[in-house]
């Protein structure tokens, strides 16, 4: 099947476990879903490359994954695959390409067969990864602190108050968060590349707002 069909299905299969889609910024470009978890933000995020596809388990201060605080455990952050025991892997990966337990794998094919295995591995290893998830140590790491405050400066800026998840993929949406966040980062430079920060950080501060993060 084509990638979009493979991704819509998918989108349909976690949907149905209360995890709803990002509609925002890298959360939307990397086919992110979410739900509150103990005042962070727990992402499953879906990755495709060259007709491969697996998933990850994210648990943050925002909605800017893939970053872990410095003193937090690595376990923030897991690939799908490495969650499952050896009889799962020998079931949804196939008994020849299964190996022990903690490792990575990427289904090949964007079929019936792979669509039904990783949508089963995100059911099976969405409870293991949240027992073992960092939570107490992300909430007491300074980032916590440093960031959600950050972010409610720029909420605190917002005339309009919180926006609604449904209206966050609206472009006029997120107006209102990069004025004000242009003014609580001033004059510092943007210096991460081709995507800015201002725009990361709005749209970071604009979705944390309307789930109640901040």
């Amino acid at each position: 099947m084509k990638c979009s069909e493979f991704e819509r299905r998918f989108a349909q299969c976690v949907n149905a476990t209360g995890l709803r889609p990002v509609p925002l910024g890298m959360g939307a470009k990397n086919k992110t879903f979410f739900r509150k978890l103990e005042e962070l933000a727990l992402m499953l995020i879906l990755e495709s490359s060259k007709g491969r596809v697996t998933a990850s388990w994210f648990v943050g201060v925002s909605f800017a994954w893939g970053y872990v605080p410095v003193g937090v455990p690595s376990t923030a952050y897991e690939r799908i695959p490495a969650l499952l025991s050896l009889a799962e892997r020998a079931e949804l990966i196939g008994a020849e390409d299964c190996v022990a337990e903690g490792f990575d794998h990427w289904w090949s094919g964007l079929n019936e067969e792979s669509l039904h295995s990783l949508c089963k591995a995100v059911s099976l290893t969405e409870s293991r990864f949240i027992a073992a998830a960092p939570l107490v140590e992300l909430r007491r790491s300074p980032h916590y602190k440093e960031h959600r405050e950050l972010l409610s400066r720029i909420r605190a800026l917002v005339p309009h108050g919180v926006p609604k998840w449904e209206e966050l993929a609206l472009p006029a949406t997120l107006e209102p968060w990069l004025h004000a966040t242009q003014q609580v980062r001033g004059g510092e430079p943007d210096v991460r590349g081709k995507r800015s920060r201002t725009i990361e950080l709005a749209e970071d501060a604009a979705l944390c707002a309307a789930v109640g993060l901040i």
